[in-house]
């Protein structure tokens, strides 16, 4: 797990797999973690919904090209939307 930002109402993580996910494992993994954020931000008092928070969790692996350049193999992202607070999965 790598953190890319951690802001009073913005959040953004990075889940970084060694091997291949399992079909379905990105959004169930991104998602649960996101999960995670907002219960620590609701038992911490805040309420982010209200305070237009954002969460947004991405899963990638880092692979090899074909010349051995390194790359970064992106599964998808968990986005939390205060506005209707739910949670959503985007496929990349």
């Amino acid at each position: 797990m790598e953190t890319r930002e951690a802001k009073h109402r913005s959040y953004a993580l990075d889940l970084v797999y060694r091997d291949r996910p399992m079909i379905g494992a990105p959004e169930t993994d991104t998602k649960n973690i996101a999960r995670d954020v907002l219960t620590a931000l609701i038992r911490a008092g805040r309420r982010p919904a209200d305070e237009e928070v954002s969460i947004q969790v991405c899963a990638q692996r880092p692979i090899s090209g074909e010349t051995g350049k390194a790359l970064v193999e992106v599964y998808g992202c968990a986005y939390y939307h205060y506005t209707n607070d739910q949670l959503t999965f985007e496929k990349w």
